[in-house]
């Protein structure tokens, strides 16, 4: 990724931390990296359980600076662009290889692995940075995990039976970014979306299981459309769902993705 990398023992986030870093003039390519987070959190809030030494917790500092202005609509495709950076880095770093669930989560064997927070920022309407944030778990071993989340967890270890160096996949990791940050901005939102659509864990025809805020739809997966929203055919038609109105996501296991 040709910037810097900064390692820190802890920090509440990466991603907070990448913030302050930005703003004070940190470049394009900085990447920041912790051994252990005590604030970590994915999307909606969620917490991110970051226990030191297990894991892989790393944000990526992106600009467009200088050069023509970035159209803010295309930024929608970035957690795709960073989910498809760390799944392509696990399967050449590992050989592990990692599905994608939509919108922004690295599994296995309906296992979570990895997911990946990006948060942008503006000044009025011009982008100024976004901060990429991927955490990977890397050494758990089963009982490292808590009881509730056991049976849907997985770390690289448990899936290879070997151990990775984090700040290898670090570097490889931010090449990635990178390269994939660059595609979007080249070639646009909707073609890193069919890239990510390859890499996703279930396959068009399968059915899922959506949860709503107040209900739960089933119908077969149609695929994503150019803003990376699911379209899924159910009993009414044809039906379109953004990431903010999807609480849960399940699929059938038939015919699905390892």
């Amino acid at each position: 990724m040709n910037g810097k990398i900064h390692f820190f023992a802890s920090t509440t986030s990466t991603n907070d931390l990448a913030k302050e870093m930005a703003l004070s003039g940190s470049p394009h390519g900085t990447i920041v990296v912790a051994d252990v987070q005590s604030s970590g959190r994915g999307t909606k809030g969620r917490r991110w359980v970051s226990p030191p030494g297990l894991g892989l917790y790393a944000s990526f500092i992106l600009r467009r600076n200088p050069g023509p202005s970035v159209d803010p609509g295309e930024l929608a495709g970035l957690p795709f662009a960073g989910g498809l950076a760390a799944a392509e880095t696990i399967a050449l770093e590992t050989g592990a290889l990692c599905r994608l669930k939509w919108p922004n989560d690295l599994v296995w064997a309906r296992h979570k692995v990895g997911g990946v927070l990006v948060e942008s920022v503006f000044s009025g309407s011009r982008f100024e940075f976004a901060v990429a944030g991927i955490g990977i778990n890397l050494s758990q071993e089963e009982a490292d995990f808590a009881p509730e989340i056991r049976d849907r967890a997985a770390s690289l270890y448990m899936i290879t039976g070997r151990r990775f160096s984090r700040d290898k996949l670090v570097a490889s990791l931010g090449d990635a970014v990178l390269r994939w940050y660059n595609f979007l901005i080249n070639e646009g939102k909707a073609e890193v979306i069919k890239a990510f659509e390859s890499w996703l864990a279930f396959s068009r025809g399968c059915q899922l299981s959506i949860q709503l805020r107040e209900e739960m739809i089933s119908g077969r997966f149609h695929g994503l459309d150019a803003e990376g929203r699911l379209v899924v055919r159910t009993d009414s038609g044809l039906e379109t769902f953004s990431f903010d109105s999807v609480f849960g996501l399940d699929w059938e296991t038939e015919g699905v993705s390892k």
